[in-house]
This record gives structure tokens, sequence and C-alpha cells, in this order.
């Protein structure tokens, strides 16, 4: 049995790791926030057909009760159920906090990359064509996740 003197007293590699541990959580900190708490979100892809996945999710954060701004970002449409469109997430008129992108797989990484270019804290990819396509899909997803780190973005 040990004694209560040994199991008092954290080792010191145990105070250093909690030490890097609070550190990397401190850093981690603007972009949880702009993920579980954004003042503004932008959605990529935002569908002006409200049966679409992106055109559902982009319905209902403008119909919830979300106090920020939520911007529609569509190439094709000006306008996504009778809100007012941006082509890019540079023509919007604010930088979101989180952007949730809602492409097809060859076009996520260019917007993620834009995304970090304009200081973006958070990503939340909504896609398919990665993994579950085979190995080119596997690199393509390893590509916007070393993209995402790039730009100092972090993904959900």
């Amino acid at each position: 049995m040990r004694s209560s003197r040994h199991q008092a007293r954290p080792s010191l590699r145990a105070a250093q790791l909690d030490k890097d541990m609070v550190g990397k959580l401190e850093a981690a900190r603007p972009a949880l926030d702009a993920l579980l708490e954004p003042r503004c979100i932008a959605v990529v892809g935002a569908s002006a057909e409200p049966g679409a996945l992106s055109g559902l999710l982009f319905g209902n954060l403008a119909a919830s009760h979300f106090a920020g701004p939520v911007l529609p970002v569509n190439k094709k449409h000006p306008v996504v159920q009778g809100v007012a469109a941006y082509p890019d997430l540079s023509s919007c008129p604010v930088v979101p906090d989180l952007v949730i992108v809602c492409v097809p797989a060859p076009a996520v990484a260019p917007v993620v990359a834009e995304a970090g270019e304009l200081g973006v804290k958070a990503a939340c990819v909504i896609s398919a064509g990665f993994a579950e396509t085979g190995p080119a899909g596997t690199q393509q997803g390893v590509a916007v996740c070393s993209e995402e780190h790039r730009a100092g973005s972090h993904g959900a």
C-alpha cells in the first residue's frame, strides 16, 4: 500500500503536461467560441431549394432565434430563399465567425482557403466525396485539413 505522501504530489511531468494542455486549450478558445457561439454565420453553397440539405440548413438558421446575421453564399443565385446572397465569402459585408461549407468535395479546399485568408475562426464542412469514395477522396480530405491548419481555421 502506498503512503499518502506519494499520492498527494503530482510528478513534475504531469504538472508540465497540465500546463501544456492549458496552453493548447487557451490557444483553441477563439475557434471554439466561433464554432459554439458565433456572432455571424455564412452558409457557403446555400441552396434556393428549401428541400435540399444546404437549403434546409440555411432556412433553419435564418428562421431560428440566432441573433446575428446568417449570410447565404451562392455563386449561381443572387437571392437565396428571399435573402440577398453573395457570390463568395470575400463579397460578404462582414467576416463571419463560422462558415458552414455545403459544396461538392472538389470545391471545399478553395472555400476553406478563402475563409482562412479572411480570418474566419471556424469552419464546418458538410459534404460528400471524401474518405467514403476511396483513396482519392481520403487524399482530398487530408488536403482540406491541411489547408485548415495552414490557414489557422479550425474545422469541425
